[in-house]
């Protein structure tokens, strides 16, 4: 993890906060990532780090926050090959993807 930042705003009687890690593709899908400061995630977002084109691997991120409180499950998806555009699960464990999580602050 390059860097995290978090900032904790209180709405009402619940603190929410924002936590954001630089993280590394570790080759499964999902890669699950601890938001530690957060006790429950309500939101999550992910994109790759870098200014060059992802080529054929690592088209595309998504995730998951629904089955744990405070983890945010990240997949990556790939293209089959440059003649079959169907994506598939990527094993990649080199890409940096960046993930923002707002939430209830612990």
């Amino acid at each position: 993890m390059a860097y995290e930042r978090t900032r904790r705003q209180k709405f009402g009687t619940k603190a929410f906060a924002y936590q954001a890690k630089e993280v590394v593709l570790d080759g499964s899908n999902p890669t699950p990532i601890t938001m530690d400061l957060l006790k429950k995630v309500k939101y999550a977002v992910a994109c790759y780090k870098g200014t060059g084109a992802p080529g054929l691997e690592g088209l595309n991120v998504t995730t998951d926050y629904t089955g744990s409180d405070n983890i945010v499950n990240l997949y990556a998806w790939a293209h089959t090959s440059s003649a079959n555009p169907t994506l598939v699960a990527s094993t990649n464990s080199a890409r940096v993807v960046v993930v923002v999580a707002i939430g209830e602050a612990r």
